[in-house]
């Protein structure tokens, strides 16, 4: 299992629960049923995004 598997994942049930209203990787909007990563930055993305992002710049940038 890869660190990135392991940083936090849930699906979005109330978007009252999650303060952005988009992912700033893809800009769509968050949608109920969501696959969702909140980062220790407290920035949140869609799962697929995330990973795909960090699998490629993982190494360049200190993020976790």
């Amino acid at each position: 299992q890869s660190e990135i598997e392991t940083l936090p994942k849930e699906t979005i049930k109330d978007l009252k629960q999650i303060e952005e209203t988009q992912c700033a990787i893809c800009f769509e909007n968050f949608q109920l049923e969501d696959g969702i990563r909140k980062l220790s930055c407290s920035h949140v993305y869609h799962v697929n995004c995330i990973d795909k992002w960090l699998k490629v710049w993982a190494n360049s940038y200190f993020i976790y």
